[in-house]
């Protein structure tokens, strides 16, 4: 018997990039960023660090080992962001529901064949693990077979602080048994 596993990034990926119209969309952090539920400070602190490291994660003259110490800076910076926000995981299915996050044409369909067929599913995701978890339900792909490898938050006290950090360029054999205990 041979084993088969699918691993689907979800950002831009299992999910639209633009509407029919060409209207960018929302991504996991996106649903936050553009969230009511969350301070105007959240977004305009997490706009002014995308726009400081996002160019050096796009840029192909600099090595992973270059980009590294910013990629780490930025998710730190991220974190300290969050906290700040007070974000409560159960404002979580009111921001999804009210994103702009849309999933591929015919994604229901696949994830529905998988199951049938018993293949098991991989969500391996820089992105937010508790949004990712609540867009998938609210979609209806909550099937037994879908797992989530990606960022999930805990409580501290009195607000949320991401457990784990999983990026693109730190993914390894190693860190998804880790990234899935943290979900």
């Amino acid at each position: 018997m041979i084993f088969q596993l699918k691993v689907i990034d979800f950002d831009h990926t299992l999910t639209k990039t633009k509407d029919d119209e060409g209207k960018s969309l929302d991504c996991s952090w996106g649903v936050m960023d553009n969230s009511p539920r969350l301070p105007a400070s959240y977004t305009k602190e997490c706009n002014a660090l995308r726009s400081k490291y996002l160019p050096i994660e796009l840029d192909p003259t600099l090595s992973i080992e270059e980009k590294m110490p910013h990629i780490i800076e930025w998710y730190s910076e991220a974190n300290k962001i969050l906290q700040k926000s007070k974000v409560r995981k159960e404002f979580f299915p009111e921001m999804v529901a009210a994103s702009s996050l849309q999933f591929r044409n015919e994604t229901n369909e696949m994830f529905d064949h998988l199951a049938k067929i018993h293949v098991p599913i991989l969500i391996l995701s820089a992105g937010l693990g508790d949004i990712i978890q609540e867009a998938i339900s609210q979609k209806g792909l909550n099937y037994p077979n879908v797992k989530v490898a990606s960022n999930f938050l805990v409580r501290r006290i009195k607000f949320y602080v991401l457990f784990k950090t999983v990026f693109e360029m730190n993914v390894s054999r190693h860190s998804i048994p880790r990234a899935l205990s943290a979900g």
